[in-house]
């Protein structure tokens, strides 16, 4: 993110956006209600080459983008017929050495709620950056690698 101008970076910090996924009345459909903005942006080269940059015309790499993410998840006990809104840094959070399940999200539930996540804000965040010069080229893709919890 530190390569981009810093114009750029001041617009792509400040953008805010959101996802409301939650289906209250069907019982074991999964959703998030979330606020999440862009925290930063890095190619696979950066590390190595000083004059990379993700706005690169002819960039032959993928588009690394990380988020942070605020709201609430769909839960719900083992005994509970309707669902509860949890805050998501609680649900997804995990523990080592724990067994911990949840009803809804099931096993490894730490990991789906991101890869839904991962799912849901891909397409928004590709065409929030094409308005901003940043787009994968041919076969390379934009990745969400890291979501954090604000």
């Amino acid at each position: 993110m530190r390569r981009l101008p810093k114009k750029i970076q001041q617009i792509i910090k400040r953008e805010r956006f959101t996802l409301n996924s939650t289906c209250p009345d069907v019982r074991y459909t999964k959703g998030v209600d979330i606020k999440y903005r862009i925290s930063g942006i890095t190619t696979d080269d950066a590390k190595w080459y000083e004059d990379s940059t993700p706005m690169d015309k002819d960039l032959n790499q993928d588009i690394w983008v990380n988020i942070k993410v605020s709201g609430v998840a769909e839960t719900r006990d083992y005994q509970d017929k309707g669902k509860n809104l949890q805050p998501i840094s609680e649900v997804a959070k995990f523990k080592q050495n724990s067994y911990r399940s949840n009803p809804l999200w099931g096993w490894q539930h730490h990991k789906k709620i991101r890869n839904h996540i991962r799912q849901s804000v891909k397409r928004e965040i590709t065409d929030f950056l094409k308005l901003m010069g940043i787009a994968p080229q041919r076969w390379h893709r934009l990745k969400i690698k890291t979501i954090s919890w604000e």
